[in-house]
């Protein structure tokens, strides 16, 4: 349900309503999740807010081509989205301004000729901020994990694909280096080793809540191919996917990262 919603925040005449945003309850809690900006408003009651902020993930690098000799490498995956999860005590009544980021655009493919011709794809772009700005003018945001590198070229010396974008928050690994042709993995995110969070996430997404978080949050983008621009798995995570170094230039660029989201939640 989207839009205006009914809930209890402190006692039994308290209310809230919501801009943008999509209500949901798990056990316990009542919640809403917005993957759009928009404006949450506490009208009365005093209540702790459990708060998760997303930011946008980071986008696949792009890859390169040398259409002289046909050589090609294709970008890293981009880095998976960070997370922010605190509680707003006694939460001031008001409005909250809810900024939600976008994940970072796709590097471009980069395609010339020549022997000793350096050519590189351009590198994903880094994943937007996600924020919550209370009415006491306190900001909880996250800035976005960085992009993938690019494919690079260089005949007859070396070429290579661009290695993931790392992340090291919430015990994510680095991304994988490129092989040749080949683009490497983007970093693992907010979903490794954070089972904290991922309980924000039960009843609001829906599906297995490991695979919720993990599979969709947590999970870097694939390294590109050298002859495509697809992810290689069925679950692709929040970094965005390398592009290819391919003749053919509908495969470029690297593919955007998944934008983020911010959830709040109360005890009923």
């Amino acid at each position: 349900m989207a839009g205006a919603v009914s809930g209890l925040i402190g006692s039994s005449r308290s209310s809230l309503y919501t801009t943008g945003g999509t209500a949901y309850t798990y056990g316990n809690y009542t919640g809403v999740y917005f993957t759009s900006s928009g404006t949450f408003t506490i009208i009365n009651g005093v209540r702790n807010i459990e708060v998760l902020v997303v930011a946008g993930g980071g986008g696949g690098g792009g890859g390169a081509y040398n259409g002289s000799y046909g050589y090609h490498s294709a970008g890293g995956g981009g880095a998976a989205a960070l997370a922010n999860n605190t509680t707003i005590t006694n939460a001031p009544l008001g409005n909250y301004t809810i900024t939600v980021g976008g994940g970072g655009t796709g590097g471009a493919r980069y395609s010339s000729g020549g022997f000793g011709t350096i050519i590189q794809g351009q590198t994903g772009g880094t994943g937007n901020t996600s924020s919550i700005l209370t009415p006491a003018s306190v900001t909880i945001s996250r800035t976005g994990p960085t992009g993938g590198n690019g494919g690079l070229v260089y005949f007859n010396y070396q070429y290579y694909g661009g290695s993931g974008s790392s992340n090291s928050t919430y015990s994510g690994t680095a991304g994988q280096g490129g092989t040749q042709y080949n683009g490497g993995g983007g970093g693992a995110g907010a979903g490794s080793n954070a089972s904290a969070i991922v309980t924000y996430y039960i009843g609001a997404l829906g599906g297995n809540t490991a695979t919720v978080m993990d599979a969709t949050f947590g999970k870097g983008g694939d390294g590109g191919n050298y002859n495509s621009r697809n992810n290689t798995s069925s679950t692709p995570g929040s970094g965005g996917a390398g592009g290819a170094g391919t003749a053919d230039a509908s495969f470029g660029p690297g593919y955007v990262g998944t934008g983020g989201i911010v959830y709040l939640r109360w005890l009923k």
